[in-house]
């Protein structure tokens, strides 16, 4: 599909340029035949190619087609094509050249994973393109950690309480949700703690980069729809989080958040889930 995006961008002078990002663009060998082709397109005037979507017809059949634009985003068409191939289109406004672009790119997290030009009209040499750079974890401080301890503890609670009513819908998504996010945070706190590794976003690669003992763990976060199991997994996910957090401040000299009573809210939670609403029945 590359290809087909090149030669119809070479038919469009108002196409300024073009760059690849993502799994595509990086010198590592991540890509695979599922990776998304991910393009940034610098353009005249982005919003004809916002306002109409027939131009995605020309590099497949597109099955899906799905203007991405969220508040203070720039536009991106997402479509799956025939076949099985998906690719990402970013839209942005061309007002220099591509040096300047990309120095002036709002996402420069993306850049930072590499990136690769496909097409350049704006005539800049490419040694003087930004190259990119490491992208440095923010420091883990003692106040970051007692707030994750107090979301997590009150997320926690919430779920222990639907389960005490039979919410059995609200207890399972709230714990593959909020609650594991938390432990995500301090999974990749625990990582960049004096190594530097690159955690990605959302949990991605998380089986290359995490703790294979917490790795050995997580099935026991994933319950199946029952009350018992859900239950089991919060009592899981409670103590691994404690483990890390622990770790987390022992590594880290912080002090442990002497304003969060853990065991107390722990026992609370127990006694609710001790509770007869909570059955295999419910």
């Amino acid at each position: 599909m590359q290809n087909a995006v090149l030669a119809w961008a070479m038919s469009h002078e108002d196409i300024r340029a073009i760059i690849v990002v993502g799994s595509r663009a990086r010198e590592a060998g991540s890509v695979d035949a599922l990776s998304d082709l991910d393009l940034i397109l610098f353009v005249d005037n982005p919003d004809i190619y916002v306002d109409e979507h027939a131009w995605l017809e020309e590099f497949g059949e597109a099955l899906v087609p799905l203007l991405n634009r969220p508040r203070g985003h720039k536009p991106e068409w997402l479509v799956l094509y025939a076949g099985g191939v998906k690719g990402d289109f970013m839209l942005v406004e061309a007002n220099g050249d591509l040096a300047t672009l990309l120095a002036e790119f709002p996402y420069q997290d993306v850049l930072a994973r590499g990136y690769r030009v496909l097409l350049d009209r704006t005539g800049v040499e490419s040694a003087l393109l930004p190259r990119p750079t490491p992208m440095p974890s923010e420091p883990l401080t003692h106040q970051d950690l007692a707030q994750s301890t107090a979301r997590f503890l009150l997320m926690a609670d919430k779920i222990a309480r639907c389960l005490a009513r039979g919410e059995l819908f609200r207890a399972h998504r709230l714990l593959g949700g909020e609650l594991q996010d938390e432990i995500l945070k301090l999974l990749e706190w625990q990582a960049h703690t004096g190594s530097g590794i690159d955690t990605w976003y959302g949990g991605r690669r998380l089986e290359q980069w995490a703790d294979p003992q917490v790795l050995a763990e997580l099935p026991d976060l994933f319950p199946a729809h029952e009350s018992r199991d859900i239950a089991q997994a919060l009592a899981a996910a409670i103590r691994l989080f404690r483990r890390l957090a622990e770790d987390i401040a022992r590594v880290g000299a912080f002090p442990w958040p002497g304003d969060i009573q853990f065991d107390r809210v722990v026992i609370e939670i127990e006694a609710m889930l001790d509770r007869d609403q909570v059955s295999d029945s419910n």
